[in-house]
Order: C-alpha cells, then structure tokens, then sequence
C-alpha cells in the first residue's frame, strides 16, 4: 500500500487543509470501504484533552470538515467508534468511515482523505494515521507530522543536590506554547552563577541545550541563562535528592489520551529523574501489557533515569494508580468487573512489591468514596496535586480547586469538588497514615510539563529500588511544579515520619524552604486528633501571591524557622508553601508528606 500526505508537515495548532492519499492494493465494490482513524492529538481538544472534537460531513465551509474521494465513485460517510480491550469506545479516535455506493475501484486508484478548516494537533509530532481497506486494518501508514511554535518559557534545570566539586547535568529548553520543544534559537548564551561567576560561554541550540557544571561550595546555589533562574541545588558531600518525577502521565494508550513517547518527553525535556506511565486499565489486553511492561524496561537506566511500572484502575471508590517495585506486576483481567473494587484486587497485589495511590480524591465524576484501614497496608501516599486540581482540602474557591484547574480557559472547564470528607486533610485528621506526592495526570504523553505537577522522592540513589523504597516510607513531598526544596523535621524525625513523647515534651519543628521564584507565605498546620480539627501552628506571609499587591517586604527566595511547641496530646503536622508569582497563569504551591507526633505508650 502506498501513500502520500499533503502538506508533509504543518505547526502546531493550526487551521489548515491536509491530504491523505491512499494507493489502492486491491479492487474494490459497491458496499466496500475505506476507513481512516486520525492520531489521537488530532482529534483532542487543544487546552483540554478529556475533550474530543470529532470531523464533521455536512459543511465543506466550517470547521473540521472531512469528506473522503476517489475518481468515478461516491462514498457515503460515517464515523464508527473503535473498542478497547475492556469494551470501552476509544475516547478520542473514531474511525471516518467511507462506504463506497456509487462506482468501483480497481488497484492502483487513489482515495483521498480531505480535511478542510481543521486544526492541527497541539503536539509537535509525527502521529500515526491508521487505515482500514474493507475493514482490514493496514500496516506502515502514514504519519501527520506537526512542528513546534515559537518559544514561550524558558527554563533552566538542575538536580536537586550534588557533591562538591562533582559535575552535575544542566538543562536549558525553550518551550512553546502547548509545552513542545520549541523552534526558537538562541545565540551566544552565557550560563553563569546566580549573581556570580561565568560558567560557560558562547552557548548556542535551537529548542534545548545540555551541559555540565560544577560547583565546589557546599550550601544552596542557583544557576542562571538569559531570563531563567533554575531550580535550587544543595551542594553537600551527602546528597539524596531529592529526585524529581511525574508517577501519572498517560499518552496514547489511554482510552482519553493522545502523544507517542513520554519517556523521551520526560527524560529529555522535561529533565526528569523518574516516571511512571500509567495505562487505564480498560485499555490494556494482555499482549498490551506485555508490551507497556517491554517498553518500560527498555527506557528504565539505573542511576540516571527510572522507569517505574504501573496503570491505573477506575476503581468504584475513586482512581488509583498501582505502582509496582520490579520489572513486571500483576494485571487483571478487565472483564472480570468482580476485581473493580479495591476490596476485591487488593489481596491479588503483593503488599512488599505494589504501592496504591489515589488521585483526584474530591472530583464530582469520580469521587473517592472514603479511608478504609484494611486498605491502609498497600497505600502509602495520597496525590495530592495534579492538573485535575487540589486534593488537599475541600474548597472550591481554591486558586487550584476542580472548578479552576485542568485548564484556564473558561469554555474548557468540566469539574467540581464534592463537598465530603475525602481529601488529603479528612485522611490524615482520622489518623491514616498517608504521604504525599503531586503528579499531572496528563494525557499528552507530556510528564513533568510545568505545572502540572510534579513528585520529590529523597532516595539515596535513582533506581527503582530505592525510589519505590521512599514511596513506602513516605519520605516525599508534591509541588505544583516548581522544583522547590523543602526541608521539614520535628524533634530531627523527617517529613513522612512518626514519633512518640511523653506528656510536656517540647516538640522542635525546624522547617527550610528554597523556592524557584520568591515566596508568598510558609505554613506549618496542624491537627490534634481530639478535636480533629486544623489550625495553625506557624505562618510566615513573605509577599502577596498575585505579584501586584506592593508590600514594603523584598523578595524573599530561601526561609528557615525553628520553633517549638509542647506535646499536649496525638497530632499530625504538615508543610505547605506558596510563591509570589505563578508560572504559565497556574500559582506555585508545594506541600510536606506529614510528620505524626503520638503518646509514648
């Protein structure tokens, strides 16, 4: 079979008419037909890919009009929904369909498919167009590829810590306006310490550049090329992250998701140490797990980027994603709708090699259903920031609320917090023992875009081992995005810890925050479980957070505080941190894995 797409290429997100020609291998006849389903980014609406758009047969004139030719025939036009394994339609493909009712068609003819007025995918890609001739699906079909826009963030990323004098990898990438590697260049740069020396000169790339430094002082630097400032670093001859990962990002294989290859996203633009690809469970038969499984081994490199397994399960209760500690992990069978319950699948899963982890707690379409303690044993974390929203605590005025998130354009908005209590704050106020992390959820095969957000993991090495290791222990914390250090003891115990005192103990609490940007306010709160309520036990505001309110404070980017309290009964305590300034519209918040403070028995 051969083909030809007209125009070869095209920029992101851009009204055009495109050509896909097919060269026919065989005859044809009245009542045959020739199907062809667009990539999954084709078909995604650009700011909120839950959305689908799907081409229309009626108006040649107005948007997203497909019409399908071939010299001396007619075809009658349809769009027919593509099954997943678990019986669920294929959110954003649907096959056009052209059944041929007028003419024949001999090989060697050419059938078209014309697309008129229609937007381009907001990837810069080359997606898969899949064809059927008389509803046999063909092999090596052409490609719609999509370039890069113009550069709209610059940024400029470090590891979180390194030892003295040790050379480190620096990452600067232009990104347009859909989060691609732009096509911007830039000529002459010079990276040099915040404030201080020249690292290196003369530096020039179009959409990304990577390099080495080092850096002899031990304490908290930052870097800086043109207008970025990079994240924070620690320079300390014992560094353990931490290490910075997206454990929720979805691509093409999820039912609602578009985008090729977010391992090559994550490592090489996003600049992440880790990620987890998770596939929604009713996508996945068992030939497509042993090929996410292959996949994930292929791109997993200890000591320098992990590729942690998983998927997801839409459980009755809420979603979770499933997380496993090795190489493979236990899937179910998707018909068998008896293991939809997290009761049911739970036991199936080695408690010692699998981590549980809700998502998106109080969302109106799928909201989670409440704590249970014989679940406790398999869930060590709660996310508690995606690009859904805050899982935090029940508020839809929340600058980061349902019914604000997941996009800021108003005509895109979907969701809305349930007013219950199923959020992060409700778990921990009854005693459950969850840490955090913060993941974006996204489904462009797009990890770690800015601000989606983002996991920390302290680990005293980047394997699977030893970051599946902090995830049990808790030893993490969730941001926005923003690469931001925070540092959070209680009488020395770290973030995700317990301790036990007597009565009248005086409780030190020593928190450290280093920020991408300058901060807005640092918050420690706490809640005694005898009255279960929140309140504060310290509040700093440094700056107002819309960045246009002046105060007469300067801007403040690193903070520490040590203050003490006595024990009077059970508690939990957490960090939470904000900066001044958002990041792409969306405010930047960070927030600790709790410390649990009990009575020594």
């Amino acid at each position: 079979m051969e083909y030809e797409v007209e125009p070869e290429a095209m920029g992101v997100d851009r009204v055009s008419d495109v050509r896909v020609s097919v060269k026919l291998d065989r005859d044809l006849g009245s009542g045959q037909s020739v199907s062809f389903a667009l990539p999954e980014a084709w078909t995604g609406q650009r700011y909120c890919p839950t959305y689908t758009r799907f081409p229309q047969f009626a108006d040649p004139g107005g948007e997203d009009y497909a019409e399908v030719r071939a010299e001396g025939a007619r075809f009658d036009m349809s769009l027919e929904t593509i099954q997943l394994p678990g019986g669920l339609p294929k959110g954003h493909v649907r096959k056009i369909k052209a059944a041929l009712v007028e003419g024949c068609l001999a090989a060697g003819d050419h059938v078209a498919l014309q697309l008129r007025n229609y937007r381009s995918a907001a990837l810069a890609e080359a997606g898969t167009v899949r064809v059927w001739i008389d509803e046999q699906e063909q092999a090596d079909t052409p490609k719609l590829k999509t370039l890069p826009g113009e550069a709209e963030l610059l940024r400029l990323i470090v590891p979180s810590c390194a030892k003295p004098g040790e050379p480190f990898t620096v990452s600067v990438v232009s990104l347009d306006a859909f989060w691609n590697l732009s096509c911007s260049s830039y000529r002459e740069g010079v990276l040099r310490m915040d404030g201080g020396d020249v690292l290196e000169e003369g530096i020039s790339f179009t959409g990304s550049y990577r390099t080495t430094a080092r850096i002899d002082a031990p304490g908290v630097h930052r870097l800086r090329f043109a207008e970025a400032l990079s994240n924070p670093i620690r320079i300390t001859p014992e560094p353990r992250g931490p290490y910075w990962g997206d454990l929720h990002s979805h691509d093409k294989t999820h039912n609602c998701g578009a985008g090729e290859d977010p391992y090559t996203y994550a490592r090489d633009v996003s600049a992440l140490d880790f990620v987890a690809v998770v596939p929604d469970y009713r996508a996945i038969s068992r030939d497509l797990w042993e090929e996410h499984v292959a996949r994930c081994n292929r791109n997993d490199d200890p000591g320098s980027f992990t590729a942690i397994l998983g998927y997801e399960v839409g459980f009755r209760g809420g979603h979770h994603n499933i997380y496993f500690r090795g190489s493979d992990g236990y899937i179910f069978d998707v018909a068998d709708s008896s293991l939809w319950s997290p009761d049911k699948l739970l036991p199936h899963l080695d408690r010692e090699q699998s981590a549980v982890v809700p998502h998106h707690l109080g969302i109106d379409w799928s909201p989670h259903k409440g704590f249970y303690p014989q679940r406790d044993p398999w869930i060590p974390l709660l996310e508690i920031y995606s690009q859904h929203g805050q899982s935090e605590f029940y508020s839809p005025e929340h600058s980061l609320s349902y019914e604000c998130n997941r996009t800021r354009h108003h005509e895109d908005k979907y969701a809305t917090s349930v007013e219950a209590p199923i959020y992060a704050r409700d778990a921990w106020a009854q005693g459950r023992r969850y840490g955090t992390v913060a993941s974006s959820d996204n489904h462009s095969a797009q990890p770690g875009k800015p601000v989606k957000g983002l996991a920390a993991l302290f680990a005293p090495a980047n394997t699977r081992e030893a970051l599946f290791a902090a995830m049990k222990a808790r030893s993490t914390y969730g941001t926005t995005g923003e690469r931001i250090l925070l540092d959070f003891r209680i009488n020395g115990t770290e973030m995700g810890g317990e301790i036990f005192v007597e009565d009248g103990t005086a409780l030190t609490v020593e928190v450290e925050v280093h920020g991408t940007g300058g901060l807005a306010f640092v918050e420690v709160m706490r809640c005694r479980f005898s009255n279960g309520l929140w309140e504060r036990a310290f509040y700093e505001r440094l700056r107002e957070m819309d960045g246009f309110h002046e105060n007469p404070i300067e801007t403040v980017y690193d903070f520490a505080v040590r203050f003490e309290e006595e024990f009077t009964g059970d508690a939990v305590y957490y960090l939470r941190v904000g900066q001044r300034y958002p990041v792409a519209e969306w405010p930047v918040f960070a927030w600790s894995s709790p410390i649990w403070v009990g009575r020594k028995a």
